[in-house]
């Protein structure tokens, strides 16, 4: 079309341009800081003459904000309007720069077709693959087109002729590279060395090269063109070591020039390359005094792509297996620190760099790398950044979803909007010669991991026929193809001079021998060569094929399967996987109770040594970054089968450090749900928060409690919504948890207290087996392993039936003949070891929560007598808990304040003579528990102590133990009543909290864990607590209260010493002999912080 007047045009143009784009505001911001081209301005012809690249940018970038937001229409109509305003100009005026301008738009819509997804591809492929043909057809003899962007042309019309398929174009792009190359490299050879401006040139050049070769590689030769991609990218950071040291030794200057990383690679750590840097400006400015190329900006772009270099050719290095490579380039790149010191784009793009190469070493290492990014993303964010984010939260989703934790990943790409749709599982046709064929295109790629899981499919399948005939009309393609994975296999570790076949770990050979014409043996030579695969190229597939492959040689009846599934264990446990580790784990659980053999049958010691610390340590890993109630409770119930198997299976072996780990697998699951949040107050900027996931906390556990019981809350909970809240804390709040439950830690804590000897003592029980370990201030840690014979219930109900008998020693009521009988079980075969001890901390097992260990009686120093009368007694659900005590008490506004109490104005608590003794001692009484709930719940702050006595009760059948209630009468008003859930959302309150009421102290055990009462008052951070498993006589408990409060305040004695102390002192009271008996003083349970208040 002829206009009359082509500024006319131009400027009608201009303002369909300014048109189209109001009616996008998203991208306003961007459109002002890149203003469309005005081409009625002759300084914007002078300025496109001059440098045309720039300018044709800008349209791509205004482009894509447009294709970004779902726009493409739009997005293709503006990247095309300025075409025919530029071919208008081009009818008056053949300017080449000019031409060069319309070469980089034809190449923009090319660009724009790649980046669109693949429904919407097939829609713009032809244009965008005419755009691109015609680019690089003006492009060819142009002088504004260099070298470069004729490589990225044919880079992209490469990727659109692979949509179509038409692959045959494909070797004539090759071709023309190959030109392409000859020609730049022929440029270089005339120069004697390359000047600044050069080497950048020539870095690009070859960064582009890579681009293609890459796309190339993922085409059709894989391993060839991998080979060729990284000898590119290796040359080019070559390049920077000639031009920044010209002096070196062309020897100095290879790096590589053997199998392992050499110390040439150090030559790119940050200080050696600002120091060749320094030493380069001087020599430059002793040329050239007045010109300074090495100003911040630039030595900063030098740094810049210098890592750009360095992460391509460790990604490279890993596609090609060479992990070894990759990681030492990665420790040179974290020197930079890009990280932590650039901006939010760069260090979202270094972390997905970085976790993209962990993943295939550690899926919890990566895990850990996004996580601690992802609190900086606020909600402002721009572009860049959010196209960064998404990399990182999907990355991260697919990470949490190969760990199991598939709630947490689907609300990561909730929160995050990544868009990322659960796919439908389509039901596909399967046969094996699709299975065959699909193994075989593979092959032809050379593409490892699509060939690993090609090859995975095709073995599943063969193990499931399970008969000869049916491979019969197949059995000739299969052969071939076991010899061409072979060949395949022997042809990569000689192009890659990885290492020699015999060297391979896991692989058992690498041969084309002969086998059984049957479905099992071939299922079994494939999993074989997927397993040497593995090891080869992707060491996170390890654990699923070295179980794949186990399993097959189970069924061949192969004895080294055995060998085979504990590897798999190992690799679960080295690279992060937990669900493969667990399913090899319940393999070998499986087959050993089917066939009545032990471990220490068929698995050499040492194998089973590396087993079970593995699993050990493996449980640690996980069960610390598993925050929550849900998933913990869901993981633990699946590992601690195998944790029990490892920690009694390390009592057998001769092992260093033999009892340091038996007690971690003692102790690893115990109390996770309490153990799982910190426990102290958090600072003020966090309490919100802090108290807010504890409310999370706690909903959760109620919610295990109920459905454990098959019971429904009487409201209905959004489980989702708890996920997605406690999620949104959880970036908040990011130092949660308690570390590993050492002995060696724990040991060096209780060694503060020389004063009084400390041990803690806990219990591991499995079948007829009870596994008792201890730590101590005063000797080394130590483990027993004793026979338990009869029923965990039946014993600990004859202990308390013993007690609410009121037996006695003298056998009065029945006697004591189950605490008797219990203590030679639990206590008899440990007593050596505590014997020494002031303060014994109890850490029970599943079972043994509520046995009243302090009212065992037997024999101790050669007298008989209850445990209560030799030791100071407190209980801990972990011992995890006492980590507390390296640390000084919960803070309290007030010194003078000792404490709040009120109570039930029901006539059998006479209230009123508590009031005035409590008052005496410095507590500060209200005259009615609503006036005192009132204000114990408006209060900010955590007082010494916090009493409260009143009628206990537990939870209805089917309830959740988080219902037991503390029920206080108050005249003229309602009941003040409080459940265990609300207490322990009131948050810390006191030091020791002293509940005076029947049952509080019962608790439910689930799982590893106990709720009730104590987890509530222990878990909302309060750091100890007295209360009462059953009912309790009114007269002792209040003289017993008034005895505990005068040793604590006027003594000033430990929490646990003044309770020991009133405690035997009723025991032993003349004026109350009766009270000798169990039934009155048993009840009470101490838990926590032992110290004075």
């Amino acid at each position: 079309m002829k206009l009359k007047d082509d500024a006319e045009f131009i400027e009608t143009s201009k303002d369909n341009f300014e048109e189209l784009l109001s009616q996008y505001k998203p991208i306003r911001s961007l459109w002002k800081e890149l203003p469309f081209p005005d081409l009625n301005k002759p300084e914007t012809i002078a300025e496109i003459e001059k440098n045309p690249h720039p300018q044709s940018l800008t349209v791509r970038r205004l482009a894509k904000d447009l294709l970004d937001e779902g726009k493409v229409e739009e997005a293709f109509s503006l990247a095309r309007k300025p075409i025919s305003e530029i071919e208008s100009l081009l009818e008056r005026n053949n300017n080449q720069r000019l031409i060069s301008f319309l070469v980089f738009l034809y190449e923009n819509i090319g660009w724009l077709t790649n980046r669109l997804p693949p429904d919407k591809k097939s829609l713009y492929i032809n244009i965008g693959i005419d755009a691109i043909k015609t680019a690089h057809n003006l492009g060819k003899d142009i002088y504004g087109v260099s070298l470069y962007n004729r490589i990225a042309i044919l880079t992209q019309w490469v990727n659109l002729l692979t949509v179509q398929g038409r692959k045959e174009i494909i070797s004539d792009c090759l071709k023309e590279i190959q030109d392409i190359e000859k020609k730049f490299f022929i440029l270089l050879e005339g120069r004697k060395g390359l000047g600044f401006d050069e080497i950048k040139k020539t870095i690009d050049f070859k960064i582009a090269l890579n681009k293609f070769y890459y796309e190339i590689s993922m085409k059709t030769d894989y391993l060839t063109y991998s080979l060729k991609a990284k000898k590119i990218l290796v040359s080019a950071l070559e390049d920077w070591l000639k031009y920044l040291n010209p002096t070196w030794k062309s020897q100095n200057m290879k790096l590589e020039h053997s199998l392992k990383p050499t110390k040439n690679w150090t030559k790119f750590e940050q200080e050696n390359v600002e120091r060749e840097i320094h030493k380069k400006r001087n020599i430059e400015l002793t040329l050239s005094p007045d010109r300074d190329r090495f100003n911040d900006e630039t030595v900063q772009n030098i740094k810049s792509k210098i890592v750009e270099l360095l992460f391509a050719v460790a990604n490279t290095y890993l596609r090609l297996g060479h992990h070894s490579h990759a990681h030492h380039l990665l420790r040179i790149i974290n020197i930079y620190g890009v990280g932590k010191n650039g901006t939010l784009e760069q260090r979202l793009a270094f972390v997905k760099n970085m976790a993209d190469i962990e993943e295939n070493e550690n899926l919890l290492k990566a895990i850990d790398r996004l996580e601690l990014i992802l609190p900086e993303i606020e909600d402002g964010r721009n572009h860049q950044q959010l196209k960064r984010l998404y990399g990182c939260t999907r990355k991260l989703s697919q990470l949490y979803s190969r760990i199991g934790l598939k709630d947490i990943a689907t609300h990561i790409c909730r929160k995050f909007d990544t868009k990322q749709k659960a796919k439908k599982e389509v039901a596909k046709e399967v046969s094996l010669d699709k299975l065959i064929g699909l193994v075989r295109e593979n092959l032809e790629k050379q593409r490892p991991t699509p060939i690993i899981h090609s090859i995975e499919n095709l073995a599943k399948y063969l193990m499931s026929l399970g008969y000869e005939d049916a491979i019969n009309g197949n059995l000739n393609q299969i052969k071939v193809l076991r010899v061409d994975v072979n060949n395949f296999i022997k042809k990569w570790i000689q192009f890659t001079e990885l290492i020699d076949i015999q060297h391979l770990k896991y692989g058992s050979c690498i041969d084309s021998g002969s086998i059984p014409d049957d479905p099992k043996s071939y299922a079994e030579a494939f999993f074989n060569l997927a397993v040497i695969l593995c090891e080869m190229f992707n060491h996170a597939l390890l654990p699923q094929f070295l179980r794949h492959f186990a399993k097959s040689q189970r069924k061949s009846g192969r004895p080294l399967w055995i060998e085979n599934m504990v590897y798999s264990c190992f690799m679960g446990a080295q690279f992060g996987d937990p669900v493969n580790f667990l399913k090899s784990f319940k393999e070998i659980k499986g087959v050993l109770s089917r066939s009545k053999v032990s471990l220490d049958e068929i698995i050499p010691e040492d194998l089973r040594a590396k087993l079970f610390k593995d699993t050990i340590v493996f449980g640690e890993r996980i069960i610390e970054r598993i925050v929550f109630p849900k998933e913990r409770f869901d993981f633990i119930k699946k590992i601690s089968p195998y944790i029990d198997i490892a920690t009694f299976g390390l009592s057998d072996l001769n092992i260093e450090d033999k009892a340091s780990w038996i007690f971690r697998g003692v102790n690893l699951l115990k109390a996770r749900a309490l153990t799982g949040l910190r426990l102290e107050i958090p600072s003020e900027l966090k309490k919100e928060d802090w108290l807010k996931l504890k409310k999370l906390q706690l909903l959760e556990s109620e919610l295990i409690t109920l459905k454990e019981n098959n019971t429904e809350m009487d409201n209905k909970v959004d489980e989702e919504k708890i996920l997605q809240e406690k999620y949104d804390l959880f970036l908040k709040i990011n130092d949660w948890g308690i570390g590993g439950c050492y002995p060696k830690h724990l040991k060096n804590i209780l060694d503060s207290y020389k004063d009084k000897k400390i041990c803690a003592v806990s219990f591991l029980l499995s079948g007829k087996k009870l596994l008792t370990t201890g730590v101590s201030n005063y000797s080394d840690t130590w483990f027993v392993i004793s026979e338990f014979d009869g029923g965990i219930d039946e014993l600990a109900k004859g202990c308390w039936d013993d007690i609410e008998c009121k037996g006695d020693v003298a056998g009065e009521h029945g006697g004591i003949r189950n605490l008797k009988k219990t203590f030679t079980i639990l206590i008899s075969p440990i007593i050596e070891h505590i014997k020494e001890s002031e303060l014994l901390y109890i850490i029970p097992c599943e079972g043994l929560h509520n046995f009243p260990f302090h009212a065992l009686y037997g024999l101790i120093d050669q007298k008989e007598q209850f445990l209560i009368e030799k030791y100071e007694i407190a209980y801990l659900p972990s011992p995890l808990l006492l980590w507390r005590l390296s640390k000084d008490d919960i803070p309290v506004i007030n010194e003078k304040d000792k404490g709040l109490a009120f109570g039930c104005l029901g006539d059998d608590i006479g209230w009123e003579e508590r009031k005035k003794e409590l008052s005496e001692l410095g507590i500060v009484t209200e005259d009615s528990p609503s006036h005192g709930f009132k204000k114990l719940t408006e209060s900010k702050y955590t007082r010494k102590v916090l009493y409260l006595i009143g009628h206990g009760y537990l939870p209805e059948k089917g309830q959740s133990p988080f219902n037991a209630r503390l029920s206080l009468i108050d005249t003229g008003k309602p009941n003040v009543e409080i459940n265990a859930r609300q207490f322990a959302e009131l948050g810390p309150k006191a030091r020791f909290v002293f509940l005076n009421s029947c049952w509080l102290g019962y608790g439910a055990g689930y799982g590893r864990d106990v709720y009730g009462f104590p987890f509530s008052i222990i878990g909302s951070a309060n750091s100890s607590c007295l209360v009462s498993a059953t009912s309790v006589d009114i007269e002792f408990a209040h003289f017993f209260t008034k005895m505990v409060f005068k040793s604590i305040f006027q003594d000033g004695i430990d929490r646990s010493t003044a309770i020991t102390k009133e405690l035997r002192r009723c025991i032993q009271s003349p004026e109350k002999p009766e009270w000798k008996a169990p039934y009155y003083w048993a009840p009470y349970f101490f838990y926590g912080d032992f110290r004075p208040l």
